[in-house]
Protein backbone atom coordinates (compact mmCIF):
# COMPACT_ATOMS: atom_id res chain seq x y z
CA UNK A 1 0.00 0.00 0.00
CA UNK A 2 2.58 2.17 1.02
CA UNK A 3 4.71 1.79 -2.51
CA UNK A 4 1.52 2.08 -4.23
CA UNK A 5 0.79 5.75 -2.32
CA UNK A 6 4.46 6.92 -3.33
CA UNK A 7 4.15 5.89 -7.29
CA UNK A 8 0.52 7.79 -6.79
CA UNK A 9 2.31 10.64 -5.53
CA UNK A 10 4.82 10.89 -7.80
CA UNK A 11 2.43 10.67 -11.01
CA UNK A 12 0.23 13.11 -9.45
CA UNK A 13 3.65 15.46 -9.02
CA UNK A 14 4.63 14.83 -12.54
CA UNK A 15 1.51 15.81 -13.73
CA UNK A 16 1.56 19.27 -11.61
CA UNK A 17 4.71 19.73 -13.49
CA UNK A 18 6.63 19.44 -9.67
CA UNK A 19 9.27 17.07 -11.05
CA UNK A 20 11.47 19.38 -12.85
CA UNK A 21 15.06 19.27 -15.02
CA UNK A 22 16.34 18.18 -18.15
CA UNK A 23 13.95 17.22 -20.58
CA UNK A 24 13.80 13.87 -20.86
CA UNK A 25 15.68 13.16 -17.77
CA UNK A 26 13.25 14.05 -15.46
CA UNK A 27 14.02 13.53 -11.57
CA UNK A 28 12.83 13.47 -8.53
CA UNK A 29 11.73 16.47 -6.11
CA UNK A 30 13.74 16.02 -2.64
CA UNK A 31 10.82 14.84 -0.40
CA UNK A 32 9.71 12.06 -2.83
CA UNK A 33 12.92 10.90 -3.55
CA UNK A 34 13.83 10.37 0.73
CA UNK A 35 10.62 8.59 0.50
CA UNK A 36 11.09 6.27 -2.40
CA UNK A 37 14.89 5.38 -1.56
CA UNK A 38 13.40 4.72 2.61
CA UNK A 39 10.70 2.40 1.03
CA UNK A 40 13.68 0.56 -0.74
CA UNK A 41 15.60 0.51 2.44
CA UNK A 42 12.71 -0.67 4.21
CA UNK A 43 12.00 -3.72 1.08
CA UNK A 44 15.66 -4.38 1.98
CA UNK A 45 15.36 -4.90 5.64
CA UNK A 46 12.23 -7.13 4.80
CA UNK A 47 13.66 -9.46 2.51
CA UNK A 48 16.87 -9.86 4.69
CA UNK A 49 14.82 -10.72 7.58
CA UNK A 50 12.81 -13.00 5.20
CA UNK A 51 15.97 -14.69 4.44
CA UNK A 52 17.67 -14.51 8.45
CA UNK A 53 14.11 -16.47 9.26
CA UNK A 54 14.52 -18.95 6.20
CA UNK A 55 17.97 -19.59 7.15
CA UNK A 56 17.19 -19.91 10.74
CA UNK A 57 14.54 -22.22 10.57
CA UNK A 58 16.62 -24.74 8.25
CA UNK A 59 19.06 -24.63 11.01
CA UNK A 60 16.28 -25.93 13.15
CA UNK A 61 15.07 -28.62 10.84
CA UNK A 62 18.49 -29.51 10.25
CA UNK A 63 19.21 -30.00 13.69
CA UNK A 64 16.06 -31.92 14.69
CA UNK A 65 17.06 -34.23 11.57
CA UNK A 66 20.37 -34.74 13.57
CA UNK A 67 18.59 -34.97 17.06
CA UNK A 68 16.38 -37.75 15.15
CA UNK A 69 19.30 -39.32 13.35
CA UNK A 70 20.92 -40.04 16.74
CA UNK A 71 18.01 -41.26 17.97
CA UNK A 72 17.64 -43.41 15.32
CA UNK A 73 21.08 -44.79 15.93
CA UNK A 74 20.98 -44.43 20.07
CA UNK A 75 17.98 -47.28 19.72
CA UNK A 76 19.68 -49.04 16.90
CA UNK A 77 22.22 -49.94 19.18
CA UNK A 78 20.39 -50.66 22.14
CA UNK A 79 18.46 -52.83 19.95
CA UNK A 80 21.82 -54.25 18.74
CA UNK A 81 22.93 -54.79 22.14
CA UNK A 82 19.91 -56.66 23.50
CA UNK A 83 19.70 -59.09 20.33
CA UNK A 84 23.67 -59.73 21.07
CA UNK A 85 22.57 -60.23 25.12
CA UNK A 86 19.76 -62.56 23.73
CA UNK A 87 21.49 -64.59 21.45
CA UNK A 88 24.19 -65.12 24.35
CA UNK A 89 21.58 -66.29 26.48
CA UNK A 90 20.34 -68.56 23.84
CA UNK A 91 23.69 -69.87 23.37
CA UNK A 92 24.21 -70.57 26.91
CA UNK A 93 21.25 -72.61 27.04
CA UNK A 94 22.10 -74.76 24.44
CA UNK A 95 25.12 -75.45 25.84
CA UNK A 96 23.22 -76.46 29.11
CA UNK A 97 20.37 -78.61 27.39
CA UNK A 98 24.04 -80.65 25.82
CA UNK A 99 25.44 -80.74 28.68
CA UNK A 100 22.66 -82.33 30.70
CA UNK A 101 20.70 -84.55 28.75
CA UNK A 102 19.57 -87.72 29.18
CA UNK A 103 21.86 -89.51 27.52
CA UNK A 104 24.18 -88.45 30.63
CA UNK A 105 22.26 -89.23 33.56
CA UNK A 106 24.15 -92.53 33.78
CA UNK A 107 27.93 -90.85 34.01
CA UNK A 108 26.98 -88.34 36.56
CA UNK A 109 25.21 -90.65 38.88
CA UNK A 110 28.00 -93.00 38.91
CA UNK A 111 31.09 -90.93 38.62
CA UNK A 112 29.92 -87.13 40.47
CA UNK A 113 27.16 -88.19 42.74
CA UNK A 114 28.51 -85.90 45.26
CA UNK A 115 28.74 -83.02 42.81
CA UNK A 116 25.35 -83.86 41.51
CA UNK A 117 24.18 -82.70 44.96
CA UNK A 118 26.72 -79.98 45.87
CA UNK A 119 28.47 -78.78 43.01
CA UNK A 120 27.36 -75.41 40.39
CA UNK A 121 25.05 -77.13 38.20
CA UNK A 122 22.01 -74.66 37.38
CA UNK A 123 19.06 -74.74 39.58
CA UNK A 124 15.52 -74.49 37.37
CA UNK A 125 14.75 -71.05 38.51
CA UNK A 126 18.30 -69.86 37.40
CA UNK A 127 17.45 -71.49 33.63
CA UNK A 128 14.48 -68.85 33.57
CA UNK A 129 17.32 -66.11 33.46
CA UNK A 130 18.17 -67.11 30.07
CA UNK A 131 14.75 -67.59 28.90
CA UNK A 132 11.36 -67.92 30.14
CA UNK A 133 10.28 -71.57 29.18
CA UNK A 134 14.10 -72.87 29.76
CA UNK A 135 13.20 -75.23 32.73
CA UNK A 136 10.46 -76.41 30.72
CA UNK A 137 12.47 -76.83 27.94
CA UNK A 138 15.14 -79.03 29.78
CA UNK A 139 12.11 -81.09 32.24
CA UNK A 140 10.50 -82.51 28.58
CA UNK A 141 13.31 -84.82 27.28
CA UNK A 142 14.01 -85.60 30.69
CA UNK A 143 10.41 -86.96 31.70
CA UNK A 144 10.26 -88.43 27.37
CA UNK A 145 13.29 -90.17 28.47
CA UNK A 146 11.47 -91.77 31.10
CA UNK A 147 8.64 -92.60 29.52
CA UNK A 148 10.34 -94.40 26.76
CA UNK A 149 12.59 -96.21 29.33
CA UNK A 150 9.75 -97.45 31.61
CA UNK A 151 8.40 -99.62 28.46
CA UNK A 152 4.47 -98.57 29.15
CA UNK A 153 2.07 -99.79 26.75
CA UNK A 154 0.48 -96.31 26.70
CA UNK A 155 2.81 -93.73 26.83
CA UNK A 156 2.69 -90.14 28.34
CA UNK A 157 1.22 -87.70 25.92
CA UNK A 158 2.63 -84.19 24.99
CA UNK A 159 -0.56 -82.38 27.02
CA UNK A 160 0.82 -84.43 29.99
CA UNK A 161 4.34 -83.59 29.36
CA UNK A 162 4.18 -79.91 29.10
CA UNK A 163 1.60 -79.85 32.17
CA UNK A 164 3.78 -82.34 34.13
CA UNK A 165 7.23 -79.63 33.49
CA UNK A 166 5.11 -77.01 34.09
CA UNK A 167 4.49 -78.61 37.76
CA UNK A 168 7.59 -79.72 38.74
CA UNK A 169 9.44 -76.21 37.71
CA UNK A 170 6.86 -74.70 39.98
CA UNK A 171 6.71 -76.81 43.00
CA UNK A 172 10.81 -77.68 42.92
CA UNK A 173 12.27 -74.38 41.16
CA UNK A 174 15.50 -74.80 44.09
CA UNK A 175 16.49 -78.54 42.64
CA UNK A 176 19.57 -78.13 40.89
CA UNK A 177 19.43 -80.29 37.12
CA UNK A 178 21.90 -82.69 38.39
CA UNK A 179 19.52 -83.21 41.16
CA UNK A 180 16.97 -84.11 38.94
CA UNK A 181 19.00 -86.46 36.72
CA UNK A 182 19.74 -88.09 39.89
CA UNK A 183 16.24 -88.71 40.58
CA UNK A 184 15.44 -90.02 36.92
CA UNK A 185 18.09 -92.35 36.89
CA UNK A 186 16.99 -94.29 40.31
CA UNK A 187 13.54 -93.81 39.12
CA UNK A 188 14.64 -96.12 36.65
CA UNK A 189 16.18 -98.13 38.85
CA UNK A 190 13.14 -99.14 40.37
CA UNK A 191 13.80 -96.88 43.78
CA UNK A 192 10.57 -95.45 43.40
CA UNK A 193 8.36 -98.18 42.25
CA UNK A 194 6.90 -98.62 38.58
CA UNK A 195 4.29 -97.69 36.18
CA UNK A 196 0.88 -100.26 35.51
CA UNK A 197 0.02 -100.08 31.81
CA UNK A 198 0.15 -96.45 31.49
CA UNK A 199 3.25 -93.53 32.45
CA UNK A 200 1.14 -91.89 35.32
CA UNK A 201 2.35 -88.13 35.62
CA UNK A 202 1.09 -88.27 39.48
CA UNK A 203 3.65 -91.53 40.18
CA UNK A 204 6.21 -89.69 38.96
CA UNK A 205 5.36 -86.14 41.44
CA UNK A 206 4.72 -88.60 44.55
CA UNK A 207 8.30 -90.36 43.57
CA UNK A 208 9.52 -86.70 43.34
CA UNK A 209 7.96 -86.02 46.82
CA UNK A 210 9.94 -88.84 48.04
CA UNK A 211 13.00 -88.11 46.53
CA UNK A 212 13.32 -84.54 47.75
CA UNK A 213 12.90 -85.80 51.71
CA UNK A 214 15.37 -88.18 51.15
CA UNK A 215 17.72 -85.19 49.36
CA UNK A 216 17.11 -82.89 52.55
CA UNK A 217 18.74 -85.95 54.88
CA UNK A 218 21.52 -85.97 52.62
CA UNK A 219 22.01 -82.00 53.04
CA UNK A 220 21.53 -82.00 56.76
CA UNK A 221 24.29 -84.77 57.27
CA UNK A 222 26.62 -83.11 54.81
CA UNK A 223 26.10 -79.49 56.58
CA UNK A 224 27.25 -81.58 59.69
CA UNK A 225 30.04 -83.29 58.30
CA UNK A 226 31.33 -79.57 57.57
CA UNK A 227 30.97 -78.37 60.86
CA UNK A 228 32.39 -81.76 62.49
CA UNK A 229 35.37 -80.86 60.21
CA UNK A 230 35.49 -77.05 61.27
CA UNK A 231 35.01 -78.18 64.48
CA UNK A 232 38.13 -80.84 64.38
CA UNK A 233 40.49 -77.81 62.62
CA UNK A 234 39.75 -75.51 65.72
CA UNK A 235 40.37 -77.88 68.09
CA UNK A 236 43.94 -78.69 66.09
CA UNK A 237 44.73 -75.16 66.44
CA UNK A 238 44.27 -74.92 70.10
CA UNK A 239 46.05 -77.77 70.76
CA UNK A 240 49.07 -76.68 68.83
CA UNK A 241 48.96 -73.10 71.83
CA UNK A 242 48.18 -75.33 74.23
CA UNK A 243 50.83 -76.87 77.17
CA UNK A 244 50.26 -79.96 79.57
CA UNK A 245 49.62 -79.41 83.19
CA UNK A 246 53.56 -80.63 83.72
CA UNK A 247 54.57 -77.93 82.03
CA UNK A 248 52.36 -75.49 83.56
CA UNK A 249 54.03 -76.88 86.64
CA UNK A 250 57.47 -76.15 85.40
CA UNK A 251 56.08 -72.53 84.71
CA UNK A 252 54.41 -72.01 88.01
CA UNK A 253 57.66 -73.37 90.08
CA UNK A 254 59.85 -71.13 88.00
CA UNK A 255 57.53 -67.93 88.35
CA UNK A 256 57.96 -67.94 92.25
CA UNK A 257 61.55 -68.23 92.08
CA UNK A 258 61.64 -65.31 90.46
CA UNK A 259 59.28 -63.93 92.61
CA UNK A 260 56.20 -63.24 90.02
CA UNK A 261 52.86 -64.20 90.52
CA UNK A 262 51.41 -67.36 88.23
CA UNK A 263 49.80 -65.97 85.22
CA UNK A 264 46.09 -67.35 86.14
CA UNK A 265 44.87 -67.18 82.01
CA UNK A 266 47.64 -69.37 81.72
CA UNK A 267 45.54 -72.93 83.20
CA UNK A 268 42.87 -72.14 80.18
CA UNK A 269 45.09 -73.56 77.77
CA UNK A 270 46.50 -76.54 80.02
CA UNK A 271 46.04 -80.23 79.04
Amino acid sequence: RYAKSCLLRWRVAASSKVITGEVGKPHLTGSLRTEITGLRFTKAITIMAQRINHIAQAAVQQMQATASDNARQQASLQSCGTQIAKADKLKELDAILLKYNPSNQAVYCRDYKERCYFGTAPTLVSLRKLDDTADQQWLIPQLWNLSEFSGSSKKITKEQLRELAGVIAAEYYFLKVTELMVFFFQFKAGRYGKFYGNVDPMTITSALREFADERNVIYIKHEQELRDKQKAIDDAESRKNAITYEQWQVLKKQKEANGQIPDSAGKSGVR
